[in-house]
């Protein structure tokens, strides 16, 4: 499989998961909205807004990777960042009003903990998409991290089964984990998806300098830098080896 396609088809993966995660919340935010009205259980409005939210940054996400918009990508994740900033700040309030006080180191390690980590996953997300779309010197350390984000995502899973939320139960909680292990596997594939789509582009560039070099004639000029790594010579106006992708020194 030749670059292009791979990054075609890692493109509607990353698109596929992103609607599924959009369909999987609809279905979700039914059940929450039907189970307020039929007062089955308690559930807040609070919590019907961010299921909407999660509807709005998936489908933005999905529409962004389909469209190859890297904009509307941005845009769905700063807003899956906003929602755990927003989820955060309700735990907070919560806590002030008292609401879980009686439940005492247990809040903390059962809910607050997983939430920061969710906040923190989400915007090292964001942080990581941002640096790797600006192309510059810095997005090669940040490249080597691109797991990180996703690897956030599974541990919070794993750690809200393992302290027994609730959540996790019946139709419901199989809805929802389904829901968290399409996030966790879109993470990682538009973190993915991402990086081959900026090595691509690079490499596009390095073959057309290469291209415009070639198209200079070989004629030795005076003064001509060459590549440590390789040897090649650098045209005129390249900051980076066309051969090998070496930095100009």
């Amino acid at each position: 499989m030749n670059t292009n396609n791979k990054l075609s088809t890692m493109g509607l993966v990353a698109a596929a998961l992103a609607g599924g995660l959009t369909l999987v919340s609809i279905i979700n935010e039914i059940m929450l909205v039907a189970h307020r009205f039929s007062y089955q259980y308690y559930v807040s409005g609070s919590v019907i807004f961010l299921g909407l939210f999660t509807i709005a940054y998936s489908a933005v996400i999905a529409l962004g990777v389909f469209m190859k918009n890297s904009s509307l990508v941005t845009g769905g994740i700063a807003l899956r960042a906003f929602l755990y900033v927003i989820n955060v700040l309700r735990l907070i309030l919560y806590l002030i009003r008292g609401y879980y006080i009686n439940m005492g180191a247990m809040f903390f390690l059962r809910i607050f903990i997983p939430r920061i980590l969710d906040l923190c996953g989400a915007v090292l997300l964001l942080g990581f998409v941002i640096v790797v779309n600006r192309k510059d010197d810095k997005s090669i350390g940040v490249i080597k991290l691109w797991f990180v984000p996703g690897a956030i995502n599974a541990f919070v899973l794993i750690l809200d089964f393992l302290c027994g939320n609730n959540y996790l139960a019946g139709f419901s909680g199989f809805v929802s984990l389904v829901s968290w292990a399409l996030e966790i596997a879109l993470v990682f594939v538009i973190c993915y998806y991402l990086i081959e789509k900026d090595s691509t582009t690079a490499n596009m560039t390095m073959n057309k300098g290469a291209d415009s070099f070639a198209n200079q004639g070989s004629a030795p000029v005076a003064g001509r830098k060459f590549c440590t790594h390789c040897g090649k010579p650098f045209g005129p106006d390249d900051k980076f080896c066309f051969n090998c992708g070496q930095k100009r020194e």
